[in-house]
Formats: C-alpha cells, sequence, structure tokens
C-alpha cells in the first residue's frame, strides 16, 4: 500500500512517500527517484497496473491544481516519479475529486475548484499511457422523479466494480450529501440512484475512504 502526501487542513502540506508491507505490516519511507509533484493535500490517486500510481490534482496550500504524475514501480527496480502531460478535455484545477481505475482508463468524478459552493459534476475517463482525457458525455437513468445524475460533489468516494463506478457521500453546493448511493454504467453510460440499498446505512460522510474486495465496498472514517 501506498501513501504519498496530505497534511493538516490549513497545512503544511507533504511530498513525501511511503510503502506499507501489507504481510510484514511494516511501513517503509521510499526515495523515488525522479521529479516528485509538488506538496498537496486533497488530491486524488489510484494504482493503473502496468503503468504505477497515478496522482491528479489537489490543493497546495495557495492554488488548486491540475496536473497528474505517475510513480512508476516494479520488483526489484526503485520508484520513479515522471509528469504525465493532460490533453483533450483537460478538467479544471480541484481538489477533492476522487479517482478508480477500471479495464476502460482512469476515471476522475467531482471536485471543488475553490468556493464551497463550486461543486463539480464531470465525469471524465483518463487514458493514463497517452494522457488523453475526454469528459465522458454521461447521462442520468429517468425516473418520475426526475434523472438520478448524481449532485456535484467533493470530498467523496469513487469505487469501481465490474462494469460499474460506485459514488458515495461527499459534500455537494448545498452541505453533506445524503446516504444515497449512485451508480454509473460503462456500458449505457447512465447514472442510476440505488434507491433498493438495505442494511445499516453509513451516514452523510465526507473525506472518508472507500476500497472494493470482492464483492464487497468497504468505507471507513470521515467526518
Amino acid at each position: 500500500m501506498l501513501v504519498w502526501g496530505g497534511g493538516p487542513l490549513q497545512g503544511p502540506y507533504r511530498d513525501d512517500l511511503y510503502r506499507l508491507d501489507l504481510v510484514a505490516v511494516t511501513w517503509h519511507i521510499v526515495k523515488a527517484e525522479g521529479k516528485a509533484p509538488s506538496t498537496r493535500a486533497m488530491h486524488s490517486a489510484c494504482l493503473v497496473p502496468g503503468i504505477g500510481m497515478l496522482v491528479f490534482g489537489g490543493y497546495d496550500g495557495n492554488r488548486h491544481l491540475n496536473d497528474a504524475h505517475i510513480l512508476a514501480i516494479a520488483p526489484d527496480v526503485r520508484a520513479t516519479w515522471r509528469e504525465l502531460k493532460l490533453t483533450g478535455d483537460v478538467p479544471c484545477p480541484r481538489r477533492g475529486c476522487a479517482a478508480t481505475c477500471t479495464a476502460n482508463g482512469v476515471f476522475l468524478f467531482g471536485g471543488t475548484s475553490g468556493s464551497d459552493d463550486d461543486a463539480l459534476q464531470t465525469l471524465y475517463l483518463l487514458d493514463a499511457s497517452t494522457g488523453i482525457v475526454s469528459a465522458v458525455n454521461a447521462t442520468g437513468a429517468p425516473t418520475e422523479a426526475g434523472d438520478t445524475m448524481p449532485a456535484g460533489r467533493f470530498q467523496h468516494s469513487l469505487a469501481a466494480h465490474a462494469n460499474l463506478l460506485w459514488v458515495f457521500g461527499g459534500t455537494t453546493s448545498t452541505g453533506l450529501a445524503p446516504s444515497d448511493l449512485h451508480a454509473f454504467n460503462n456500458e449505457t453510460r447512465q447514472w442510476t440512484l440505488m434507491d433498493d440499498v438495505y442494511g445499516d446505512t453509513p451516514p452523510p460522510t465526507e473525506g472518508h475512504a472507500c476500497a472494493v474486495a470482492a464483492d464487497r465496498m468497504f468505507v471507513f472514517g470521515g467526518s
């Protein structure tokens, strides 16, 4: 498990890299080669198989960012940073965006470019091998109550399973998002509000973490 950047809400922010050995349960500081991204927090990151860890966007204490960086990792080879030049429908600078990797590429959703009432809603698809970004022409599945597009949000979670993306939580332009769950079908390019969810639903939450293991999505922490 790799951990990069972050820091207290008001800073200072960090640019160090840690690796957790999940077998020995031991932390290691990683001294990577190349030019690391600038210090930042509230960025997004995900592992892209065959390429490395992708870091996108965030906030450096003075400005919002929309650059992308790759940490190339391989057994018995020193980790190396490089900047990934983005082209195409490049997202505006933002913090609190969420990213997840699928067989089709890396999806980026949401974030905010500054004020808390500027919650972004566009879904992007990034090719981590070329840096080409495409805005996804997504729609909401029609219902009697209207379409089911998730509201723009930041500090939410985004996870992939099979051909679906799952969005939970975060903050919208009007405050904490309700504890609803949205799914995006990558084949139909439609969002659906999942209204048949049961059990102990988490409370409205932002800044949490989520991970998919087998057929389960785990959500932890937040506020």
